[in-house]
């Protein structure tokens, strides 16, 4: 990681697509190595797809790792359902709420497969449902 970092880095910091998308590939590495999370801007994995979607949005190579990345987060969210969505470790607000059905309408316009359709649909449903349920008790605390 030590002679493939420098380069990468400065790759990315430039917007070379390359550079970003393997950022993005080797983020266990980057985890691991200490001081190089913070030094990148503490950027996840999902970031720096969604870079590569921004440089290049026709590469399908970048874009299927995005969805992939975003496919796992959804799956995170919904873990622990029926108590209901995660954002983070915590229960999700509804301005959260609000920023995962942002991120779930964006993957898809990216999704080309029907399984993945109706993981998302899915997901999409457990969302409402628990948005619904949050709405009522923020209202009976009132």
């Amino acid at each position: 990681m030590n002679l493939v970092y420098p380069t990468l880095k400065r790759g990315f910091e430039v917007g070379d697509y390359d550079s970003t998308l393997w950022l993005g590939k080797l983020i266990q590495n980057i985890y691991q190595t200490k001081g190089l999370f913070e030094e990148l801007g503490s950027l996840v994995e999902m970031d720096f797809y969604k870079r590569c979607h921004e440089i290049d949005p026709e590469n399908n190579q970048g874009n299927g790792l995005l969805l992939g990345s975003l496919l796992n987060w959804f799956s995170y969210c919904e873990h622990e359902w029926p108590a209901g969505i995660l954002y983070g470790n915590d229960g999700a607000s509804i301005e959260q709420c609000e920023e995962i059905r942002n991120e779930v309408k964006f993957a898809l316009s990216l999704v080309t497969e029907q399984a993945d359709i109706d993981f998302i649909e899915q997901f999409l449903e457990k969302l409402v449902q628990y948005e619904t349920r949050l709405s009522k008790a923020l209202k009976s605390d009132s």
